[in-house]
This record gives C-alpha cells, structure tokens and sequence, in this order.
C-alpha cells in the first residue's frame, strides 16, 4: 500500500512538472527583408526576366563521368556482414556501378529527356538564378486549377516530385493544380548563394518573392525534409498568401530545433500514454529509447554537414561512387529503417535504380552537393532558431503521417499544439520519408484530400 501512495505521489508531481514545463512559449514569428546573395558585396538590382531552361549534358562530361566510374577504388567488404549495417555495402555498390555504367549512361540521352519532360525556368533573385518547374494543365471547360508549390530536401531534388506532378496535372481529375517545383538555392539547377547565412528562413523569402513574379497572390504549399521547415516559414511569414500548407512530415516542432516543452511532453507520453493520445496513436508516443538510439545513429551526416560541410564536399565533388552511396544509403534506411538488414538495401523494392541514380546526376552534374550540405551549418549557425517554432494560427494545415518516417509522427494532438487550424491529419498506409517518391498515388489522394476540405470550408 505505501509502495502504491508513492507511486501515486510521484506520478502527481509528474503531472505537474508537465504542466509547466509543457506550456510552450509562443514565439513571433521571424521578419525577413530581401537580401543580397549574389557575386560580390555590392547588391545590383535583379533582372525580372524569367528564361526557359532545358538540362544539358555533353557528351565530354558523361565520357568524364564514366572515365571516373571505371577507375573507381574499392575496399574490401567484411566477410561476415551482407547488409547496409556498416553502411552502403562495397559488394552491392560494384553492381550499381556496373549498371549505371554499361546501362544508365549509354541510355543518357533518355534520362535527360525525362528530366525536360515538363517545363524548366530560372528568374534571378536576390543576385542569384532560382530553377523552377512551372506547369499550367490543359483544362477541360468550366475547370479550373488550383497553385500549389511542391519542395523538396536533402538529398532529394525536384526529381522526386515527376510521378506526382503527372497524377496532381491530371485533367480527368476532378482537383486539379498548376504546379511551381523550385529547387532550393544550391541543390541541383539552381544557383548557389556566394554568401554565407542562406538559410530555410532566406528560401521561404526568395519562394515568395518568386510567387509574387509569376502573379500568383494565393497558393497552398507542401513540403516534407527540409521543404517541411520552408513552407511553414512561408506560412509564417505571409499567412494570407497561403490557402493551405500540407506537410508530409508529422512533427509538431522542428526535429532539428525541439523545445523543452516538447521534450518534457514526448517524454511524459512515454509513460503516461493514455493521458496525451488515443489508443491507437500509442504507437507514436512510445519506444522513445529506441527512437531516440535509432535517431542518433542515422545522424552522423547531420553534425558532419551541420560542422564541416566543406571539408567532406571535396570527396563527395570529385567521387561520384562516393557521392552514390552517401545519398542511395538515406534513400534505403530512411524508406524503412529494417532495410539496413538486406544486401542491397532494398533499394529495388520501392524504387527503381534508373530512378534513383536520375537523382544522383542531378547532384553530379550541377556540383551542388557541398552547396546542399551547407544548408544543415547555415540552419544552426542562425541566431533564433527557436522561432521555427512559432505557431502556424490562421493557414489551414495538413498533415500526413507514414508510419516509416525517420523520428516516427507526432499524434494530432501534439500537432495540434503549434498548427492551431489543423484541419486534416491522415496515418498513411505505408511510406517512409520520400513518399512524393515512395508512394506518389497515396501522396496526391491525401493532398487532394486536404485541399478539398480547404475548399470546402471556403464555401461555408
């Protein structure tokens, strides 16, 4: 019986200690005037024009590539381990290898006409070229579109968003969008900023300021990765300009930038489960040590790209073996944590190897994997990172969570506590971190989804 009062006793103060310590303060959000990001000190006035743009390879660089390719060294694998466990396995990289070289690159020529299937543009901002991907579908009589801006992360590109581009332009849909796709300054065709500070808060901006060129006032914006931080920081910073943000990253805080409250309540949840969440959401709330060791073994790339970002891109730049495996290895361990288990880190089962290396070209041929990784130091070098964790009060948000999601999904009703007009909040049937890429049909439908809602509520 005294066991049991103690037990009572300390499960109270808990309680208690939780309440205080998960009231989280509700920060302003940030303030950003344009900025100069181009050539030298001195800031020139942009030029307004918006250019097509179509990739282009020559020939001398695939032959370079595939020079480098051939001469790749190897090191030994380890006899007693056939899996990712060590990271991307020498055994199965030599068959990726093999493949993009005796079948990728002669079939270049295909690749790259894929990569122009849909309309290119650069506009120059802030000193520097911005790539976007612009479509306005064919519609049918009486149809009409709504603009929505897909962003990607690290290290994925726009490539990531071509199966759902096709499905979201469908004109036989019933929803239908105009798509704007921009690459985020530094990764793939657009231009990377020549000073430093160009961090998640400067890209909301320069998307904004895109926005405004192509005349579109109203837009809904989603976003996972790092796109998850942006288009809440565009939400932050012109709530009236978004008609809705999607979001197929669950989290209710940023998972780089977590408050105490944030802790403290993970934390409680933990142990107290049924007093934060529903039965079936437990899932999401427990087994925080096993989150927690997981979390800090898949983020070794993070505190190297956070510290020395340089220092790791001369290798990266000039191997492109290196560079495969450093990006194909997230693309198995973070699609499903359990594929470290398999020799070839299930990289066929939810994607195709053409695919994935399509997206490895992008970072090869721009050279932009140094400028990409910067972003992580630029994100942590800024002062005031905990405004990324401003409320979101007004803007009618979406979320979507896949159950195979590096750090596991928040439950709505920790969402709930810094998306103050969650309107829509969906458990996927299957998925992990790239689901654009992953599972595009469930990616649309929910997007689809949550805009109709949106839509809907307009009306009422």
């Amino acid at each position: 019986m005294g066991a049991l009062k103690v037990a009572a006793a300390l499960a109270l103060v808990s309680i208690l200690l939780g309440y205080y310590f998960l009231k989280d303060t509700d920060v302003e959000p940030p303030r950003m005037a344009d900025q100069w990001w181009g050539r030298g000190a001195t800031p020139k006035e942009d030029s307004k024009d918006i250019n097509k743009f179509e990739v282009r390879v020559n020939a001398t660089e695939i032959d370079e590539l595939r020079r480098r390719l051939k001469n790749t060294r190897y090191f030994e694998a380890l006899e007693d381990v056939q899996s990712f466990q060590y990271g991307f396995h020498a055994t199965y990289m030599k068959q990726v290898v093999n493949h993009w070289m005796e079948s990728y690159l002669p079939n270049w020529p295909k690749h790259e006409a894929h990569l122009n299937k849909f309309p290119h543009f650069k506009t120059m901002i802030g000193g520097i070229m911005v790539h976007y991907i612009h479509i306005k579908p064919k519609l049918q009589t009486g149809q009409t579109s709504a603009p929505l801006v897909l962003i990607h992360g690290w290290p994925g590109s726009v490539y990531e968003f071509y199966r759902a581009i096709d499905l979201l332009t469908d004109q036989r849909s019933e929803t239908v969008f105009e798509i704007i796709c921009p690459s985020i300054p530094g990764y793939g065709w657009s231009e990377a900023p020549h000073r430093a500070g160009f961090d998640q808060v400067a890209t909301a901006r320069v998307f904004l300021r895109l926005m405004d060129r192509l005349k579109l006032n109203r837009f809904y914006v989603q976003g996972g990765d790092w796109g998850f931080i942006v288009a809440k920081y565009m939400a932050l910073l012109q709530p009236t300009k978004i008609l809705g943000l999607h979001m197929n990253l669950a989290s209710y805080q940023s998972p780089s930038s977590p408050t105490l409250g944030g802790i403290v309540r993970q934390l409680m949840a933990e142990v107290f489960p049924g007093l934060f969440v529903k039965t079936e959401d437990y899932w999401k709330v427990v087994d925080t040590a096993e989150k927690l060791r997981f979390w800090v073994q898949e983020m070794g790339y993070l505190h190297l790209q956070a510290t020395k970002p340089d220092t790791a891109g001369f290798g990266l730049t000039d191997s492109p073996v290196g560079l495969a495996a450093y990006i194909l290895e997230k693309f198995s361990t973070w699609t499903d944590k359990d594929y470290i288990n398999a020799p070839d880190g299930n990289l066929h089962k939810d994607f195709s190897l053409d695919d994935l290396l399509t997206n490895v070209m992008i970072y090869w041929t721009t050279t932009t994997i140094t400028s990409s990784m910067r972003y992580y130091k630029e994100f942590f070098e800024r002062e005031g990172n905990e405004k990324f964790n401003a409320k979101v009060k007004s803007v009618p948000t979406g979320l979507a969570c896949y159950p195979n999601e590096i750090g596991g999904c928040a439950p709505k009703e920790f969402t709930d506590l810094n998306y103050l007009n969650t309107i829509h909040y969906s458990d996927a049937p299957k998925g992990g971190h790239f689901a654009a890429f992953e599972v595009p049909e469930y990616f649309v439908q929910d997007i689809k989804t949550f805009v109709n809602k949106v839509e809907k509520l307009k009306k009422e």
